[in-house]
């Protein structure tokens, strides 16, 4: 019913533990572990599902889309490696997809390893959205639908549409992956799942998020491992994503806020509860310019 891909990067340990909270999801019927970090070409039999090694980290969609290639279900569980799901939570996503039939894409609501509620569902980004991400807005604000969020309460109160997930894991229709034919290779890593999801809206599919289904998002373990080009790479995408989705118009003003967001916020590093992007001056003049295109 559901074949479940685990993408890792140098994580081998959560990868396991991952690949261990699913042991008992009875939907789970085939399980594949594709390691961006190995040599590639070698596909490993350690037990109860195989591991696919890739080299030189192809990027996340990438390597999800190899992944899908490797099992068979009518159901796709898509997640990083460093998510861990809590006791039913597969089979109550699956329920979620059957209940809403119109639904191409289920998320859960996700925790941090202390048991706070993280943000995990969201509305396509705008021209805000790429202006509050960088300056000391109030939290209000970045909690606010003008920041793409939806109530807070909803994450485990309701099941209800979205636009798109925190791509850390969600449960894809088969049918509706192959109709938009996967994962945008062009985003090797950040907003793969948002021009995911944008597609298929586009094709007539919707999203949502299922409360009941829980899992642990420990956050940040593999891209933390290089911070700042992760930091360069996810602007990078989002400007993409603007150039794919809408007019050039939007799409330069988006690109041209983003710049200049990046550009001054190493000056709010003083303001207090603010620490920024961390960049340097330098280092942000840079990245604005790639943002811009020059």
């Amino acid at each position: 019913m559901v074949g479940a891909v685990v993408v890792t990067h140098r994580t081998p340990e959560l990868a396991m533990r991952c690949a261990e909270s699913l042991r008992d999801a009875v939907a789970v019927d085939d399980l594949v572990i594709v390691d961006t970090a190995g040599r590639g070409g070698k596909t490993e039999e350690p037990g109860e599902f195989q591991v696919l090694t890739t080299a030189d980290n192809p990027g996340f969609g990438v390597a999800l889309n190899r992944g899908v290639t490797e099992v068979d279900g009518e159901y796709l569980l898509l997640t990083n490696a460093d998510v861990y799901f809590e006791t039913g939570a597969v089979d109550r996503l699956v329920a979620g997809m059957r209940e809403h039939p119109q639904w191409a894409v289920a998320a859960p609501s996700l925790r941090d390893p202390a048991g706070k509620v993280q943000e995990s569902s969201f509305r396509f980004p705008g021209l805000a959205q790429s202006l509050i991400d960088l300056v000391p807005a109030p939290d209000w604000l970045r909690r606010s639908r003008f920041n793409g969020r939806y109530p807070a309460e909803w994450a485990t109160t309701r099941d209800f549409e979205i636009d798109h997930p925190l791509g850390a894991c969600l449960l894809v229709r088969r049918e509706a992956f192959a109709a938009v034919g996967g994962f945008d290779e062009d985003f090797p890593l950040y907003s793969e799942e948002i021009d995911f999801c944008r597609r298929l809206r586009e094709a007539g599919w919707k999203s949502g998020h299922v409360a009941a289904a829980a899992a642990v998002h420990v956050g940040g373990a593999s891209t933390g491992q290089d911070r700042k080009r992760m930091l360069e790479q996810l602007y990078i995408s989002r400007a993409k994503y603007f150039d794919a989705h809408h007019g050039r118009a939007y799409a330069a003003a988006a690109r041209l806020l983003m710049a200049a967001g990046l550009a001054i916020n190493p000056l709010w590093s003083r303001v207090p509860r603010y620490s920024g992007l961390g960049l340097s001056m330098r280092e942000a003049l840079r990245l604005a310019r790639r943002i811009l295109g020059v």
